[in-house]
């Protein structure tokens, strides 16, 4: 498994918090970074989403897209 970027890690706490959105997408990751001073591409905050995903951390919620995701409850230790 690869380890997590400082601002995936960021990204994640930023998730599990209690008062987070249940759902999320590029959007509200985009607009996040943005809070944080931090200028991306549309495509990072998609591949920072993917890489949770991808470790496990999330899971792909809804639509055809796959780019919508919910914190993975069901991981180990969680």
């Amino acid at each position: 498994m690869t380890a997590l970027t400082h601002q995936q890690t960021r990204l994640l706490a930023e998730i599990r918090r209690p008062d987070s959105p249940e759902v999320w997408s590029t959007g509200p990751v985009e607009d996040l970074y943005r809070t944080w001073h931090i200028r991306t591409p549309r495509h990072e905050a998609r591949r920072d989403l993917a890489c949770l995903a991808d470790a496990g951390h999330l899971t792909r919620h809804g639509d055809a897209t796959g780019r919508r995701y919910r914190l993975n409850t069901q991981e180990a230790g969680a």
